[in-house]
């Protein structure tokens, strides 16, 4: 079994100063990232909840898609709480903080994780990606899954695990197994397998057939998502994307606005005020080092802006998480 070890592929850990992971803000937390080993860029495991591999919080720096099979779970991520019955794929996106609790006997999750470059680098079909539920504006995090499409995922799941488990090796230093570049495109496409299966969930009847402009939008669109979401902090222009987008910030503007019907700057700025709410909540980093983070400044000029975007201060906002509220869902 493929366990992530202490030092996994891709994550953010959320470490107090002692060096031992602890739960949701019994010990407030320092960020520590654990970089990806050896040029890989899609993982596989699976483990029983009752017994992670690594515990405590989470901020992930992959895409993460995850069955759960055997029993039910309690997800926690960012404000969200879910609770999460076996037979479910479970969601993630970088910059998230997440952790799972009270796990059933039984509970058993496999993970699919893979780097924001292979959406950005063109590896999954643009049509694929317009039918994912996960991908669409406000898409859900959790999906419950019955009947004959449970049956074929969890078939899926053990099947990409089971190819993994063959190709990918062990690092030399460690016990984990990482996957060769080399394999990846094998591992590519049982991902694909898997992702046209979520994608027909939703979708009852064969897709519209997309024309070549609205394809072009799509993929433009989403890449422009992934690399926002992935560099907000970095509070870099629209022109900047629209650079490194081979366009021009109008033509960004003009499709980002009709198919999400919002501006770029907008979502720019709804991720960045993301990954505020989250520095505050899940960290002691004082506000002056959090507006550093976020390229502010001053203290001073995060905490107006911060407070222009959300109607609360960053104090208020830290204060509300100490109290543990979130938003209940159950599935």
């Amino acid at each position: 079994m493929n366990r992530l070890p202490r030092r996994a592929i891709g994550l953010m850990y959320l470490l107090p100063e002692n060096g031992k992971t602890v739960p949701m803000l019994q010990n407030r937390s320092v960020l520590a990232h654990l970089p990806i080993q050896d040029g890989a860029r899609l993982f596989v495991a699976t483990y029983p909840l009752q017994d992670p591999p690594v515990s405590g919080l989470f901020r992930s720096t992959f895409y993460g898609l995850a069955w759960l099979s055997g029993g039910a779970a309690t997800f926690m991520c960012d404000t969200q709480k879910f609770a999460v019955k076996a037979e479910s794929l479970v969601w993630t996106v970088p910059g998230q903080v997440y952790w799972w609790e009270q796990p059933e006997p039984g509970a058993h999750l496999t993970l699919i994780g893979f780097l924001p470059e292979l959406l950005t680098g063109g590896a999954l079909n643009v049509h694929l990606i317009a039918d994912l539920p996960f991908l669409q504006p406000d898409g859900p995090a959790v999906i419950p899954v019955s009947g004959e499409a449970s049956e074929v995922l969890d078939t899926l799941f053990r099947q990409i695990w089971h190819r993994y488990a063959q190709v990918a090796q062990h690092h030399p230093a460690n016990v984990w197994l990482t996957l060769p570049r080399q394999r990846e495109a094998l591992m590519m496409a049982y991902l694909h397998g898997i992702l046209a299966e979520v994608a027909a969930l939703t979708t009852d009847a064969a897709p519209t057939p997309l024309t070549q402009a609205q394809s072009a939008d799509l993929r433009l669109t989403q890449l422009f998502r992934t690399h926002a979401a992935v560099g907000a902090r970095e509070r870099r222009p629209v022109q900047y994307y629209a650079e490194l987008l081979h366009v021009t910030p109008g033509h960004l503007t003009r499709v980002v606005g009709r198919i999400m019907g919002k501006t770029p700057s907008a979502w720019l700025q709804e991720q960045l005020l993301l990954d505020a709410k989250r520095l505050l909540a899940f960290t002691d980093r004082p506000v002056e080092r959090i507006a550093e983070d976020l390229h502010f400044p001053s203290a001073t000029q995060f905490s107006q802006w911060f407070r222009g975007q959300s109607g609360q201060t960053p104090r208020q906002v830290r204060q509300g998480s100490r109290e543990q509220t979130f938003n209940f869902q159950q599935f």
